[in-house]
């Protein structure tokens, strides 16, 4: 019986094959689960992150400052705001869609008419609000969260 044998060089090619299938397969660089989509899109193009994925909070921090669109059901009431949360209340990071300024006020108020659990898209570009720290720890602050200002938002309403 004959056996196949590996070059150095071919188990170094296969350590690297399986090194980058294992990348590509792990969504934000190997911290979370595939809900983002490969980082090398032509500039341009958006990201589309899948909040049903679980995706972390390292994971959706690359994506800060970037135009991107959130996937995930709708949640009007929550503690700042509606928010997008995962198929499971529990998985991943919500991402709250909130009025900065007096102005966006009205159309925030608007999405509160939505029903809990709809499925929808959000555009926009992607911000966090870090908690600063105090002090004082007695006092109440808005804990760290990332959101999109309503007002530069696209909210899409979608039916699955």
């Amino acid at each position: 019986m004959r056996q196949a044998r590996l070059s150095r060089t071919g188990v170094k090619q296969l350590a690297l094959l399986l090194v980058v299938v294992a990348t590509a397969a792990s969504g934000c660089n190997g911290s979370s689960p595939a809900g983002a989509q490969p980082r090398q899109k032509p500039s341009g193009t958006l990201v589309r992150l899948d909040l049903s994925a679980g995706l972390t909070e390292e994971c959706l921090r690359q994506y800060v400052g970037r135009r991107v669109v959130v996937v995930g059901f709708w949640e009007p009431s929550g503690k700042l705001s509606g928010y997008v949360r995962g198929a499971e209340r529990s998985s991943g990071k919500p991402v709250y869609v909130k009025s900065t300024t007096e102005r966006g006020l009205e159309k925030e108020n608007a999405l509160y008419q939505a029903a809990a659990g709809t499925p929808v898209e959000v555009t926009g570009v992607l911000r966090l609000y870090e908690k600063v720290p105090l002090h004082n720890d007695a006092v109440q602050q808005t804990p760290t969260h990332f959101y999109f200002d309503i007002e530069e938002a696209d909210v899409r309403f979608t039916r699955k």
